[in-house]
């Protein structure tokens, strides 16, 4: 009986600090892509000469979907290799989609999934249109379909 309580107490603790040490994985995750995408728009905001707005560009909308505001048109290929390069320098190994929002046509145009671990281009993505209210603004979306696929092989799970 004291030999299966200790297993017990034993397999819990283990469950709780693996669940801890995801969680802290995942935030620092959540950290390297919001600081990676405001790069990206740092960026994009000199290359178009457009100033930077004062707050945030980057509103995350759901665990795994974030959109980025920008001042102006963005180009497709341009946008592919800054996101790349940025993950990149952060390490950040995880399959992701993005897509940018033409205002004019108020669709997502231009837009790629990109698995940099296999260094692969696939075809055109439909992401999901963001909408808050009556925003008319240009923006990109980043969306990461397995999150929790690619953290848990971080951790060596």
């Amino acid at each position: 009986m004291l030999a299966g309580l200790s297993i017990a107490g034993i397999t819990f603790t283990q469950i709780y600090w693996v669940r801890k040490a995801f969680d802290l994985r995942e935030n620092q995750f959540y950290r390297d892509v919001n600081t990676s995408l405001r790069s990206v728009a740092g960026q994009i905001f000199e290359i178009n000469q457009t100033p930077s707005p004062a707050n945030n560009p980057v509103t995350q909308v759901s665990t795994n979907y974030f959109v980025v505001s920008l001042n102006s048109p963005v180009n497709s290929t341009l946008l592919e290799f800054l996101l790349t390069t940025e993950f990149e320098k952060r390490n950040i190994s995880a399959d992701f989609e993005y897509g940018t929002y033409d205002c004019i046509d108020r669709c997502m145009v231009g837009g790629n999934t990109v698995s940099p671990r296999n260094k692969l281009v696939m075809a055109a993505t439909s992401l999901p249109t963001w909408k808050e209210g009556t925003y008319d603004g240009y923006y990109f979306g980043v969306h990461f379909p397995s999150i929790e696929t690619n953290l848990i092989s971080q951790m060596g799970i």
